[in-house]
């Protein structure tokens, strides 16, 4: 059951009658009320239900139904992350790139929300590496599964069909987008680039635009980027925007801008375009920042260029593996 994940107010509000006493009693029904008080108190904390019971009452909420529970908590639901290894290369093995979240929420009672995968998969690995009992971030976890179904490091994990993948020729030229952990499946596509480079085969033009902090700090697989150089020679280019470097931010969207005419260039040879991260100002930017490019270079109206690159998406030129 999601039992850390965002509370409704029809369910806040169905827990009333259940109240301790009279004072929280109307307290929950005013949350349950109220959708800007409820805002304020619930869910611009990013409470869970149990935070939620603890902060209107800390005497035990013994009458409430074990029913009521089962029926308003979600069933958990699967995270999905973007494979970052190539099957060429990792025949056998699938690897994936995630932050292992904890969020402060500042206010009157700070509150720090923990992802609940990303820690599991860190308790997995910490106990892979001999830890007794794994607590990542102070969460404890039945690693064992039911009846000990998972005992020893084993996952429940499916691998889900896309259609975000390398172009079937590998001589296509590609250009990537992919900031942070949006770097994911252009790993893999380098990485799977690079061995077919090695193999004697002709790849064509390869351009990740990638974007951290800084270089010193989360530079994700920095040493593996020359690795695949020295296989793809200059048919890789990688593309860097450090946002805390300097005084001055700089995001991938700029590194685009300066690189307007390799752009261009590609795209008239149909080169495929590729966005993973951010999906609410990342991409959308890039989205905007592509328009300008093609109607820059192509003396083309600002209208005209984002029906270009809407004309891309239709065709699956342009395509994105993006989450908000």
């Amino acid at each position: 059951m999601e039992v850390c994940g965002p509370v409704s107010r029809q369910f806040v509000a169905s827990l009333a009658p259940f109240a301790p006493d009279e004072r929280s009693k109307d307290e929950m029904a005013r949350l349950g009320e109220d959708k800007e008080y409820f805002k304020e108190k619930v869910s611009s904390q990013y409470l869970n239900i149990a935070q939620v019971l603890e902060r209107v009452c800390e005497t035990p909420w013994a009458a409430v139904p074990f029913s009521i529970m089962i029926e308003s908590i979600q069933k958990l639901q699967p995270r999905y992350y973007s494979i970052s290894s190539s099957s060429l290369v990792q025949k056998t093995k699938i690897s994936i790139t995630a932050v292992v979240e904890e969020i402060r929420i500042p206010g009157q009672k700070p509150n720090i929300v923990k992802g609940v995968t990303t820690n599991y998969l860190l308790a997995l690995k910490q106990k892979q590496h001999g830890e007794p009992y794994p607590d990542p971030h102070g969460l404890t976890y039945a690693i064992t599964g039911p009846r000990n179904k998972y005992d020893g490091v084993h996952v429940p994990v499916h691998v889900r069909h896309s259609n975000f993948k390398l172009p079937s020729d590998p001589s296509k030229p590609i250009i990537m987008v992919g900031p942070g952990s949006g770097v994911a499946p252009f790993r893999g596509f380098i990485q799977e680039r690079a061995a077919q480079a090695k193999a004697g085969e002709t790849v064509g033009k390869t351009i990740l635009f990638y974007g951290c902090r800084k270089p010193t700090e989360d530079f994700l697989y920095k040493d593996e980027w020359d690795m695949y150089k020295q296989a793809l020679g200059d048919s890789f280019e990688l593309f860097t925007a450090f946002s805390r470097e300097t005084g001055q931010k700089v995001y991938v969207q700029q590194r685009l801008s300066e690189q307007a005419v390799l752009i261009n260039d590609l795209l008239q040879q149909k080169a495929n375009f590729y966005v993973c991260g951010d999906a609410s100002n990342m991409a959308r930017e890039v989205n905007t920042m592509l328009g300008q490019i093609i109607s820059q270079q192509r003396g083309l109206g600002a209208e005209k260029g984002e029906e270009v690159v809407k004309a891309m998406r239709s065709s699956n030129q342009y395509q994105e593996d993006v989450w908000s």
